[in-house]
């Protein structure tokens, strides 16, 4: 797999210039087929390639990966579904992104707390009061990793 990217973006270097390489995206579990793929080599990578953002969808990871450390891959953004292998309740998720990232991201669903100049804490504030929601779901994910290392979950999630 680190061969067959190290070719495309070797291809990817050569028909585009830097300013072109400003996001790759990656997956951490391809979904056909389903291959874990060496997500912390592959975006070393798309450093090395020049791409000046690197997001890894980790959809499948959460509960599949053992000891996952999702800082540890390098991607400057993450993001894992937790109702798929942690049994945590539908649509329950999470996202990852580094310091410097919070201060270049917005929620999508502007609203009261919509930071025009943004701090490293700006995207959680955004995400704090979005309406009449129910966060139900988001208070259940310590149960399902309870739940999750009861039934033999694959080694300890990483905070």
């Amino acid at each position: 797999v680190t061969a067959a990217y190290a070719t495309k973006l070797a291809d990817v270097q050569a028909r585009y210039p830097p300013a072109c390489r400003r996001l790759a995206c990656l997956d951490h579990i391809s979904s056909l087929p389903a291959l874990l793929l060496p997500a912390a080599a592959l975006t070393r990578a798309c450093r090395a390639a020049g791409f000046r953002r690197v997001f890894v969808d980790g959809a499948h990871a959460p509960g599949q990966v053992p000891g996952l450390d999702v800082p540890g891959i390098g991607a400057d953004m993450y993001a894992g579904n937790l109702h798929k292998w942690l049994f945590a309740p539908t649509a329950v998720a999470m996202v990852y992104a580094t310091e410097e990232m919070r201060y270049e991201l917005h929620h999508p669903i502007i609203s009261h707390n919509y930071a025009s100049t943004p701090t490293s804490e700006s995207l959680l504030d955004e995400a704090v009061m979005l309406g009449t929601r129910d966060y139900a779901p988001l208070m259940a994910v310590p149960a399902a990793v309870r739940f999750w290392r009861r039934v033999g979950g694959g080694g300890a999630l990483e905070s």
